[in-house]
């Protein structure tokens, strides 16, 4: 059994990060796509994700930049 934080055996990837970065920086789901180039459902599949590997049942945006910010996964 492993003794790491369940955090550091699934950190967010680095598009994950990219796309929660740009949502602290206050851009929606659809100019999130239009900046990386890629649709709205990716965006939002990104979204679930991200929060699937941050352990967040409640799927509020704010918090997911929190905890991601918590471990050092993104910067504000």
């Amino acid at each position: 059994m492993s003794t790491e934080p369940a955090g550091l055996r699934n950190p967010l990837t680095e598009r994950q990060c990219q796309v929660l970065q740009l949502a602290s920086e206050g851009l929606s789901h659809r100019e999130i796509a239009f900046k990386l180039g890629v649709s709205y459902q990716t965006v939002k599949n990104h979204m679930v994700a991200i929060f699937d590997k941050l352990s967040l049942e409640r799927r509020g945006v704010l918090r997911a930049i929190i905890v991601a910010w918590q471990r050092g996964e993104v910067s504000l």
